[in-house]
Order: C-alpha cells, then sequence, then structure tokens
C-alpha cells in the first residue's frame, strides 16, 4: 500500500527521514580537512565525506531565530556541509534578485567599499555559521564572487571590473595565492600546490589530455566521464593565471617601468625542475631568464634588450646587480639539490616498505610496529596518516626518508 510522506520545507525531518543522528557534531572536532591521495580526511586521520549544497546571497544572513530552524532543519536532511555563496553581494532592489538583504547584508557598502563588514550582518553571518557547526555542519564560504568592486578598493584592475567578477581574483596577482605563499616565506608551499597532479590541480588536467584550461578542476573526471556539459567549458581562462606565477617567479621576470624599460629579474628554484627558460617580448625586445641548478652549481642566463635596465636579483645572493642592454651569464657553487624527492609523507607505508633498504631501516628502528599484525592494514595508509594517529612515529619516518632521499 502506497502512502504519501509530508516533508515540511521549513521545520526538521522527523521519524525515519531525520538523518541528524549521522552528523558528527560539533563540526571542526577533528579538526581542518585535508586531502590525502584524493581523499578527504581531517587532521587527526578520521576519514571525511560530505553532503551538501548551496546557501545564496541573501539567505546567508538570516536573523538569529530562523538560523536556529535552518540549522535543524539541514541536520534533519543528512547534510553535513554547507555552501555559503555569494555572501558578498550588493543590496539589490528587487526581491528576487540575486543580492543581499536590506537589512543586514554581509558587506557595507555604503563606506565606498567592499573591504568592511556590516555590523547586523556580521553578526547575523556568524550566528548562522556558529549554528551550522553545532549540529555537525562544515562551511565553504565564497567571499570574491558576487563582490561589487568600487573605487574605495583601490584594485589594479584596467577600468571598472564591476560587480559579480568571478573570476577577478584569478588574474589579480594581489590575490592570487600562489603569489602570496612564494612572496611571504611559504614558497615551498606554492611549488607543492603548482606540482600536484592529483584533482585539483593544474596538471591533473594535463594528465587527462588537457590542452586549454578548463572551467572546473574535475571538468574530465578520473574515469574518463565529464560534468554536465552545460557548466563544463573545455576552453575557460581563468584558473590559467598561474602562468603569471610562473613568469614571476620561477622565471623572476617582473616590470619595473612602464613596457619594461626598467625590469627586474630575480628567479625562484623550484624542486623538480633542475632547469628553466622563461622568456617575454616587451616592446624594447626580448627579455630571457634561463636558470639552472644541479651538479652543485647554480648558473644563470639573463638576456637585457637594447634601451633597457634590469635588476638581476640571483638565487642564493644577497646583493642586486644592475645592468644595462647586453647578455650575462652568472655561475657559482650551491648545495642546493632540486632533484625531485621520491619518497615524502604522502608515500604510503606500503611504499616504503617494498624498498628493501626501507624495509630494513623499518625493522631496525621501529621492530613493534613491524611485528604488529594489522602492519598489512598500515600498508595502505600514508605517511602523514600514520603520524596523525600515532605522533611517536614522526622521527622514524623523517629518519627513513632521509635516508631513502640521498
Amino acid at each position: 500500500m502506497k502512502q504519501n510522506m509530508r516533508i515540511h520545507k521549513a521545520e526538521p525531518n522527523t521519524g525515519v527521514l531525520n538523518y541528524a543522528h549521522l552528523l558528527d557534531a560539533p563540526a571542526g572536532k577533528h579538526g581542518f580537512v585535508q586531502v590525502r591521495k584524493g581523499h578527504f580526511y581531517f587532521e587527526d586521520g578520521t576519514r571525511a565525506r560530505f553532503l551538501g549544497f548551496n546557501v545564496a546571497a541573501r539567505s546567508n544572513t538570516p536573523d538569529h531565530e530562523t538560523a536556529e530552524k535552518m540549522a535543524k532543519r539541514f541536520a534533519s536532511m543528512g547534510v553535513n556541509v554547507i555552501r555559503l555563496h555569494a555572501a558578498d553581494a550588493p543590496i539589490g532592489e528587487e526581491p528576487g534578485s540575486w543580492s543581499s538583504c536590506q537589512e543586514a547584508p554581509l558587506l557595507d557598502y555604503e563606506k565606498g567599499n567592499g573591504r568592511n563588514f556590516h555590523t547586523e550582518g556580521l553578526d547575523r553571518f556568524d550566528y548562522f555559521a556558529a549554528k551550522l557547526k553545532e549540529k555537525g555542519i562544515y562551511l565553504h564560504i565564497d567571499l570574491i564572487v558576487a563582490r561589487d568592486f568600487r573605487e574605495g578598493d583601490g584594485l589594479d584592475y584596467p577600468g571598472s571590473p564591476g560587480s559579480c567578477l568571478k573570476r577577478y581574483p584569478m588574474y589579480n596577482q594581489r590575490m592570487m595565492e600562489c603569489h602570496a605563499l612564494s612572496e611571504n616565506g611559504a614558497h615551498e608551499t606554492a611549488v607543492t600546490l603548482f606540482r600536484k597532479e592529483d584533482c585539483p590541480s593544474w596538471l591533473y588536467e594535463v594528465k587527462m589530455g588537457a590542452t586549454t584550461m578548463w572551467e572546473n578542476w574535475n571538468g574530465i573526471k578520473p574515469d574518463g566521464t565529464m560534468l554536465h556539459p552545460g557548466l563544463n567549458s573545455m576552453n575557460h581562462y581563468a584558473y590559467g593565471s598561474i602562468g603569471d606565477w610562473m613568469y614571476r617567479k620561477i622565471g623572476g621576470i617582473n616590470q619595473l617601468e612602464p613596457g619594461y624599460r626598467r625590469f627586474c629579474v630575480k628567479p625562484m628554484l623550484v624542486r623538480g625542475i633542475e632547469e628553466s627558460r622563461t622568456s617575454l617580448e616587451s616592446p624594447y625586445g626580448e627579455i630571457v631568464s634561463a636558470v639552472s641548478c644541479r651538479d652543485g652549481k647554480i648558473t644563470v642566463r639573463v638576456k637585457v634588450p637594447a634601451n633597457t635596465t634590469a635588476v638581476i636579483c640571483l638565487p642564493e645572493r644577497e646583493d642586486a646587480i644592475e645592468a644595462g642592454s647586453g647578455e650575462y651569464v652568472y655561475e657559482y657553487g650551491t648545495e642546493t639539490s632540486l632533484r625531485e624527492l621520491r619518497f615524502t609523507l604522502d608515500s604510503t607505508l606500503g611504499d616504503i616498505l617494498d624498498e628493501p633498504e626501507g624495509r630494513r631501516l623499518m625493522e631496525e628502528m621501529a621492530p613493534e610496529l613491524m611485528a604488529n599484525p594489522m602492519i598489512e592494514y598500515a600498508r595502505r595508509m600514508t605517511l602523514a596518516e600514520g603520524i596523525s594517529a600515532a605522533p611517536e612515529i614522526r622521527a622514524v619516518y623523517e629518519a627513513v626518508l632521509k635516508v631513502l632521499n640521498r
């Protein structure tokens, strides 16, 4: 016998349709989410799986009573992640428009820019996030999606970028993550992002046969299937702005005066790339920065066009060199090796034990682990996961990696 079941869109599910018990509340109890071998894990090694949807624009700043109701409703649906989407939208006049609510927008655009929070809007947004966290619901927050860039923002954009320009942060240097990392003492982390091969990453697209930039990181899935074609442009340059980082950081070419009449060459070394050549056609002619770091020697070749000046900052050297037009070669010794590491903390214990030297070292340094009947299960774990479960093993793993990577 068939019987219709009533689901109220504004009230929590009850009975067999209430899935709130599946949520591991409160959100955040296991630490931040990480990607390991293509899967989500929390910092403490707990496997993470998510089911969720968008909450867009004006819905991001509900009053406190509504926020509590929404959190209960979402939890009862078994939802454990919410994308707070387009929370930075400006106030709109039409009720159905994609905009923030008039009485409590998240950003206070009345100040002439998008850099200040609205007091009431921020309170509501914060309260909503707290209620979701209590229920075990994680958040993905977009803050540069529907932004209305204004003159007071002082962005170095030619003309007005306008509102709802999602791709702006992909082009603007100040907003690019790899640039920020390289410029603030975390260049190795930027290199790690650049050279990742699992999804989401630039090299994942290359591995999947891409010859253009995709709109979505997973435009083609690992099994070869595609996302919905209506939301899956295969020629969508926005993510291609990593090329700017390659020119400015790997090649080190940066403009100091209009037209590159005066420019800087400051290449930064990248593990896994022992040799690179970067060229740029300026109004004055070709600029070239070629760098090699191998066999204990760094070689830098720079070409400076006629009627221009270059400020050359060599890797591992403090003093800048000012040079006029011409071609220059600098060679000097180094202890740095850019050879790609064969084994890392992302390697599995099985990868280590499959190496005779790795097995010998583990039997010598961690005999209790090797004798444990769960060792076959542990083989599938990455070293990072093993450290999350047993922090005392870190010293052993790091010592083994040092030997295997010689």
